[in-house]
């Protein structure tokens, strides 16, 4: 699914796709269900949490906006990323965090996050750059340029 696993686990993971938890499971879109199975086994809050739920957001969008399980997941992992990020990642990380809060309808962690991000900036204008760009989303999300999708051009 996201990587290999050992004996023990896919022993584990043998008996965890029997329960009526992993039947909820699913449902869910790939990355979602992904997360769930890293949480399992214990994989979450860790770069291997980040990278799925960032990947719930990044291609599973609308499931990801409709779900307010994930999108909490999300901003644990990114707060847990925030701490292991250096001084050039950590802005960026903040303006990702923000313009995912944003579209999910959570202004206040998107403001947040923002401000995370400009008291990190330092000398990275990439950084500036993209965070200039999400807080000029903020005030209208479904501006021209402000979809998921759209390509960031610095």
């Amino acid at each position: 699914m996201y990587r290999e696993f050992n004996d023990e686990e896919v022993e584990t993971l043998a008996a965890f796709i029997q329960t009526p938890e992993f039947a909820a499971i699913k449902q869910k879109p790939p990355y979602q269900r992904a997360y769930d199975v890293a949480h399992h086994l214990g994989d979450t809050m860790s770069p291997v949490g980040f990278s799925l739920s960032l990947s719930a957001w990044w291609y599973e969008t609308d499931a990801f906006v409709a779900n307010p399980r994930i999108q909490d997941s999300f901003l644990r992992e990114a707060e847990a990323e925030l701490g292991r990020s250096d001084a050039d990642g950590a802005p960026v990380l903040a303006a990702l965090t923000a313009f995912a809060a944003a579209h999910a309808g959570r202004d206040d962690y998107a403001r947040r996050w923002l401000a995370e991000g400009r008291s990190r900036l330092g000398d990275n204008p990439q950084g500036i750059a993209y965070l200039e760009a999400v807080a000029a989303c903020l005030a209208d999300i479904s501006a021209a340029g402000c979809a998921p999708d759209d390509r960031f051009e610095p």
